[in-house]
């Protein structure tokens, strides 16, 4: 093969590398914030953004989440009051199994909670 044949294969690669590992995150989930507050989650890769809801299954309010994946699997997501204003932020990363792990710190006090969400679907 040529210099030439290699370079867009080698693009290809790249490039579908990244687009895959934010789509592993796209799918609903379940599980709690700080070991006591049962949440369920939907996230979907839109034009390269992660973005998606959740709420805790006691209140029944959509909270949108907004923010990126990274290829290694961590991510970061702002929990978006009225669309605007972060009110919260979730830095975690997906397991081999597909669950979710990390902290979400609240933005008004600064509190600091585990997650952990186990997928339910993709």
């Amino acid at each position: 093969m040529s210099p030439i044949t290699l370079i867009p294969i080698c693009l290809l690669v790249v490039q579908g590398g990244s687009t895959q590992s934010s789509s592993r995150l796209d799918g609903r989930y379940e599980g709690t914030i700080n070991r006591r507050y049962p949440v369920i989650m939907l996230l979907k890769t839109e034009d390269g953004e992660l973005k998606g809801a959740y709420r805790y299954t006691r209140r029944g309010v959509d909270l949108s989440l907004r923010g990126r994946a990274r290829r290694n699997g961590s991510f970061t997501l702002y929990e978006m009051w009225e669309g605007r204003t972060s009110s919260g932020r979730f830095v975690g990363s997906r397991g081999r199994d597909g669950t979710l792990t990390g902290t979400f710190t609240r933005r008004t006090d600064g509190a600091r909670m585990p997650f952990r969400l186990r997928r339910l679907s993709g």
